[in-house]
């Protein structure tokens, strides 16, 4: 098997946690790191926008998601409002069995497969939704939970996770959310408070479970370790991108 790196990381701001994925997937893209699997929080409520998405939209929303610190990701697909979940992000080379020549649903369904996994050892119905995929992951609602792909993972009907991709010519990133629980009160939105479970577990517990299910799935051995040198000197300049107005304001 591959080794890999696993980080089970604190929770940080929006524009920490975008760049922290960025330089990861900046170092794996130049062999300059391993494949890396990353679990993290959020340290305040925020929003972050698909790369196509327009800022515009923001200023439509009601209170207080209008309000929101926001950061803008370079992955596609519709907002997501971080707050109580479980964010990974899952950065791997170009040439990855799973990646190579593979159409962007195969990652989707490898890794929310593993999740429906770690659900059902929980007791909860989870599975994937199927049906045809949609035209287009760019348009549709504007927060990605009201919106429907085939790989969500969805329990009782709902979404409870979903994922979002970008794709360089040596590496490939892709980050989804895991929704705890729901006290902005987004409508379609499955949370495992939802189920009140006996002995739920928090949010490393489940990392832990996720990441055990993923390295069969991926064929990967995972080591617990942090961000190198190289990802570490990345950083400063990636968070003062993703913390300016000329790039989250760019649409």
């Amino acid at each position: 098997m591959e080794q890999a790196r696993l980080i089970i990381d604190q929770a940080r701001d929006g524009a920490s946690n975008m760049a922290i994925d960025e330089a990861i997937l900046a170092a794996v893209g130049r062999t300059q790191a391993p494949s890396t699997l990353r679990f993290y929080r959020w340290s305040a409520p925020t929003i972050s926008l698909g790369h196509f998405q327009k800022h515009a939209q923001i200023a439509r929303l009601p209170q207080p998601f209008n309000s929101l610190p926001l950061v803008r990701r370079i992955t596609g697909g519709g907002a997501i409002l971080h707050h109580v979940e479980l964010t990974y992000s899952l950065i791997l080379p170009a040439d990855h069995h799973l990646v190579k020549n593979r159409a962007p649903g195969t990652l989707y369904q490898a890794v929310h497969q593993a999740l429906v996994g770690v659900l059902a050892s929980l007791g909860l119905p989870a599975q994937l939704r199927q049906g045809p995929a949609a035209p287009s992951r760019q348009r549709g609602p504007f927060f990605c939970f009201q919106r429907a792909n085939p790989s969500d993972v969805m329990v009782n009907a709902k979404k409870i996770a979903g994922s979002a991709q970008r794709r360089t010519l040596k590496s490939l990133l892709q980050h989804g959310s895991l929704m705890l629980d729901n006290p902005f009160g987004q409508p379609g939105v499955a949370t495992l408070a939802d189920f009140q479970l006996v002995n739920p577990p928090d949010a490393d517990a489940l990392a832990a479970a996720w990441a055990k299910q993923l390295a069969s799935t991926l064929q990967l051995e995972f080591l617990y370790t942090g961000l190198n040198d190289i990802e570490m000197a990345l950083l400063d300049s990636l968070r003062l991108k993703y913390a300016s107005d000329l790039w989250t304001k760019r649409r």
